[in-house]
């Protein structure tokens, strides 16, 4: 079912459900507004009117998502307290597995209480973030600009062609879905792109858990790269974004004294890259803050 029609359908039966309600339960409250796995337990509590307490009734308690039509199977029952409070709580385990069958970040979840007597209803929301696995970080360290020997570098030459690689989440792979991946090229984080390109992979096609797109910077400068990875699945599309962007600089020609990667071959070396971009060079330490000194 599509996610937008499912939360349609999802109010619809709601307000079918407390439509009718009457201000039996008096009051009705979760412990807290979101929940994510670093918590154990959702605490549902309340308290209800003189005379059903009267009745010796108790409440029952039905859980709704977004993602189905009907309650989930999470439904629990609540004596009441002397001072007419009640309280329940479940286990936060059972939102994530429903959540990881919908690779979903975020859900809404519904508490129906219902007293059993009368049958009038109250209900709460709530949010359940589901940050493991599904809001694992897009692999940040492993993101960005690679030579051809696969070494990770952020400083570039103007005309060589080094590789923008995308890590994909392992446990979004799968034979039927895809991704798209894209990435930009700023003068700054916030500005329009100067460079950009996409490309569209089926997972059944590859062969690691890396993509690759070709970049060639055409001239010098400091510049910020993107990166967007969109997994698309038949229930809907689920962005992954390094927002922040990743700072490197693009010079007209690199040092001999450097390596492919732009960093010195020799490793007691220090790599400096000149203001005007025309070159980096390999110093000692002791040269390099002096340089760092007098250029910036």
């Amino acid at each position: 079912m599509k996610p937008i029609f499912a939360l349609i359908m999802f109010s619809v039966m709601l307000i079918g459900i407390v439509g009718h309600a009457e201000a039996e339960i008096l009051e009705l409250k979760t412990d807290k507004s979101s929940y994510d796995n670093d918590d154990s337990n959702v605490v549902i509590s309340g308290k209800i009117a003189d005379r059903l307490v009267d009745r010796r009734t108790d409440v029952g308690v039905q859980i709704f998502s977004q993602f189905f039509d009907g309650p989930l199977g999470i439904a629990f029952t609540s004596e009441i307290n002397s001072d007419n409070t009640f309280s329940v709580n479940f286990p936060i385990a059972h939102l994530g597995k429903i959540k990881e069958l919908h690779r979903a970040e975020t859900a809404t979840y519904t508490a129906v209480v219902t007293d059993k007597f009368e049958g009038t209803s109250k209900s709460v929301t709530f949010d359940f973030f589901n940050d493991v696995p599904r809001s694992i970080p897009m692999h940040e360290n492993e993101h960005g600009l690679y030579t051809k020997s696969k070494m990770q570098t952020q400083t570039l030459e103007v005309g060589k062609e080094v590789q923008i690689v995308f890590v994909i989440i392992e446990e979004m792979i799968g034979e039927t879905a895809k991704a798209v991946v894209a990435y930009q090229v700023k003068a700054t984080p916030d500005s329009v792109s100067d460079t950009e390109g996409s490309a569209e992979f089926r997972f059944g096609s590859l062969d690691s858990d890396k993509i690759s797109l070709p970049f060639v910077p055409q001239k010098t400068g400091v510049f910020f790269l993107k990166q967007d990875i969109l997994y698309s699945f038949d229930d809907g599309f689920y962005p992954r974004s390094d927002s922040s962007g990743k700072k490197f600089h693009v010079v007209e020609k690199f040092s001999k004294a450097s390596s492919e990667d732009g960093l010195c071959k020799k490793p007691e070396m220090v790599n400096i890259i000149r203001p005007d971009l025309s070159t980096n060079v390999c110093v000692t330490p002791e040269t390099a803050k002096s340089l760092t000194d007098r250029w910036y």
